[in-house]
């Protein structure tokens, strides 16, 4: 990576290169000019090696895809990648999910959120965000101007959680798919998907598999929104 002048895709995942091999790859990322996709995903890298890819993201002008998936940044590492992302001007998508961010993390991402005016795509799947994290980043997604698809599913949100994002899709004009499968929304957190989604003119796709509804719940809102828009099963 320091000398290829060629080479745009790199994929290292599952291979325990741990947080040193995290700051090699950290390392020629600020020398290199033509990578646009790397993928580290499940090796084991904790939030010192999140530090030294954080670093690389504050001068690297050429990534735009970054698959953190299944490593131990939690949330400290969370907050040191979105502070880089707040001054960062290309990365579009940014996969951090299985990393234990928990609603701490959801907040450092929501704050980048709020400024980032480049990023496109997210998935924070599985990183027990709760609905306090969900409520963080549905503040953000009111303010926010250019993120189309947000994953945040099997997050332990609940209705609580659906209602504060219910509230930013009625706001909210970018985002287009919206995933919300296997957490704990029943109907009634449903239902204000569902009266968002009736305002919302933007949103293409919302998944809700793996959610407990009543048979009563389903009929309505069946009958409320065209089925390409949701996605129950």
């Amino acid at each position: 990576l320091l000398i290829n002048k060629t080479l745009a895709t790199l994929d290292i995942g599952d291979n325990n290169i741990g947080s040193t091999g995290a700051k090699y790859i950290a390392d020629a990322l600020i020398i290199n000019k033509t990578l646009t996709t790397l993928d580290i995903q499940d090796n084991n890298i904790d939030s010192t090696g999140a530090k030294c890819i954080a670093d690389a993201l504050l001068i690297n002008k050429t990534l735009t895809t970054l698959n953190l998936q299944s490593n131990k940044i939690e949330s400290t590492g969370a907050k040191l990648i979105a502070d880089a992302l707040i001054m960062n001007k290309t990365l579009t998508t940014l996969d951090l999910q299985s990393n234990d961010i928990a609603s701490t993390g959801a907040k450092y991402i929501a704050r980048l959120l709020v400024t980032n005016q480049t990023l496109t795509g997210l998935n924070l799947q599985s990183n027990n965000i709760e609905s306090k994290g969900a409520r963080y980043i549905a503040d953000s997604l009111i303010a926010n101007k250019t993120l189309t698809t947000l994953d945040l599913k099997s997050n332990s949100v609940d209705s609580a959680g659906a209602k504060y994002i219910a509230g930013a899709l009625m706001i909210n004009k970018t985002l287009t798919i919206l995933n919300l499968e296997s957490n704990d929304i029943d109907s009634r957190g449903a239902k204000y998907i569902v009266d968002a989604l009736i305002i919302n003119k933007t949103l293409t796709g919302c998944y809700l598999y793996g959610e407990y509804f009543e048979e009563t719940f389903v009929k309505f809102f069946e009958r409320s929104l065209h089925p390409q828009h949701v996605n129950l099963s």
